[in-house]
């Protein structure tokens, strides 16, 4: 009996690796190698540097009747050297205007006020501000905003906005290797007295290139 109970057993456990080896299903093993990821750059230079911080428009003795264009046009070329597009826009920084003292011309003159605060800012007129294709405007605060209108609006009204290249000009991105100019054209009118004698104004453009988003 002991003999016949072994034997069966023996069968059994023989059966059961039997069948543990017979579901074997198909299988294939493959190895992707290599894998990696970089992050794209944008790299803005303006006229071919990375650190703009010098004067580009120095311009003394000016005088009234130098027109809309007669102080002189002045042009930045912005090119994106990175390896991504990027939506391009201008920031300019509000106006610092100087009196540099009263000259006896200007002491009583129509549009002088007194401080210590210049008046030419405020007479100055931008004849033109836009990316160099001679007619693309810029766009205020958006590339679907209104737009800067030439030969109207002072220098003092330009100061404090941020300015873009109209949504569907084709300029509003600036792609890899690809460049603009952006133009600035002043002047001073001739109907403009003596309450700018002396008087100074500064400012700072800073060109801005972001990361374009779906």
């Amino acid at each position: 009996m002991k003999k016949i109970l072994i034997s069966a057993l023996v069968c059994v456990l023989a059966v059961g690796l039997v069948g543990a080896g017979a579901f074997a299903y198909f299988s294939d093993t493959e190895t992707s190698t290599g894998n990696s990821f970089t992050a794209g750059t944008l790299d803005l230079k303006v006229d071919g540097q990375d650190d703009l911080n010098v004067a580009h428009v120095t311009v003394s003795d000016i005088k009234p009747a130098d027109g809309n264009i007669g102080i002189g046009s002045y042009n930045w070329t912005v090119k994106n050297t990175g390896s991504l597009p990027g939506l391009l826009w201008f920031e300019i920084s509000p106006i610092v205007n100087q009196e540099n003292g009263l000259e006896e011309p200007e002491v009583g003159a129509p549009g002088e006020d007194g401080t210590d605060l210049g008046e030419l800012g405020a007479n100055i007129i931008v004849g033109k501000l836009n990316v160099y294709d001679g007619s693309t405007r810029l766009r205020i605060g958006s590339p679907t905003g209104p737009e800067f209108a030439h030969g109207r609006n002072t220098l003092n009204f330009a100061g404090g906005l941020t300015l873009y290249p109209p949504a569907g000009s084709g300029y509003e991105i600036l792609d890899p290797g690809e460049d603009e100019t952006l133009c600035l054209v002043l002047g001073l009118p001739s109907t403009v007295g003596n309450c700018v004698q002396g008087d100074s104004a500064s400012f700072d453009i800073i060109f801005h290139l972001d990361q374009v988003t779906p």
